[in-house]
């Protein structure tokens, strides 16, 4: 239930700033305690339409005496210091047809859609109105970003079995136009086990090494896994005589394959290609300038991360703490 405000009405941030208000209302917010659900109204919700983000006042909570003091105790991760139950809140069901969710989720294929919504794989998604093929229609955005001069081979016949067992990688670029951050590439590294994937944005291909250093720490603390073989093409950003050192000194194998041959090097180039036929329709859409390309391609990447992935058996997307990438 929402009422308009004839007139706005001030709302003041903790930089002593002010942003207006635009109405008030009731709010129906499900939140979870010890597994199960439970339906909380929170009354006289103020819309504010510039905050980013959905905010509560704890001295607005301790005027209706919820609490007893308008303060917060911040405690370690783990700890319960008030010895009191923790609520997990969501809003509705995301309700939207099937349109809107392909271009949200970054034009990705209608089958993965909706296989994320039969699988219950995200809390809350739903879809309204049909859900055949024939309600997409034709994405004009898709046919003009996903243009691919020839087949990539998808898959590799060597699987690994364990996190970071093999790891390939590829770089793209340089790019039509230098992104905001003064990036002119992008490089990739997907783990085989868990098909999860990492981008960082490069200026130089000489950059390659550093960023490698960075993102191989990164996914070793985090998975406890050693990095066992790098697959990558045979171009120059992984075969310089510091790269090779750097490898030797890991105990990192190196496999490389046919520069230029796309055929050879399915995996990386594959995503290479998904990625971006992902985000040039995604930029179109949204109206911004082609310098914000590395962003859409970091977000066609947290996009993959979290679809259901074909050459997963089961099709369930893996625990995100075991997941390679380190941001």
């Amino acid at each position: 239930m929402y009422q308009a405000f004839d007139t706005p009405h001030k709302v003041w941030l903790g930089d002593n700033s002010s942003i207006d208000a635009h109405g008030i209302g009731h709010i129906l917010v499900l939140m979870q305690a010890k597994g199960e659900w439970h339906k909380v109204i929170l009354s006289n919700t103020l819309y504010v339409s510039d905050l980013h983000g959905n905010l509560i006042s704890v001295l607005q909570i301790t005027c209706h005496e919820i609490l007893e003091a308008a303060h917060i105790t911040i405690a370690e991760p783990g700890t319960d210091p008030t010895n009191l139950t923790v609520f997990v809140a969501r809003t509705k069901v995301a309700c939207t047809d099937l349109q809107t969710w392909h271009c949200c989720l970054g034009h990705i294929n209608t089958d993965s859609v909706l296989r994320m919504v039969k699988k219950s794989m995200i809390m809350g998604m739903d879809i309204v109105g049909s859900t055949s093929h024939k309600a997409l229609g034709t994405c004009t955005l898709c046919i003009k970003g996903k243009q691919s001069r020839e087949d990539v081979p998808k898959t590799t016949n060597t699987q690994a079995t364990k996190t970071l067992s093999r790891l390939f990688s590829d770089m793209c670029g340089p790019m039509q136009m230098q992104s905001h951050q003064e990036f002119n590439y992008f490089v990739s590294w997907i783990d085989n086990y868990l098909c999860k994937a990492a981008v960082d944005g490069i200026r130089h291909k000489s950059d390659v090494l550093e960023h490698f250093k960075a993102f191989v720490a990164a996914a070793e603390l985090k998975t406890s896994h050693k990095l066992k073989v790098l697959h990558s093409d045979g171009r120059g950003e992984y075969v310089s005589c510091e790269v090779c050192q750097f490898l030797c000194d890991k105990g990192i194998k190196h496999k490389t394959t046919t520069a230029d041959s796309p055929e050879f090097n399915g995996v990386s180039e594959c995503f290479n290609c998904m990625v971006m036929e992902m985000a040039r329709p995604m930029l179109e859409d949204s109206g911004l300038p082609k310098s914000f390309w590395f962003d859409a391609v970091e977000y066609a990447t947290y996009i993959h991360n979290v679809i259901p992935m074909r050459s997963l058996a089961t099709n369930i997307t893996p625990p995100s703490e075991k997941c390679v990438c380190p941001i």
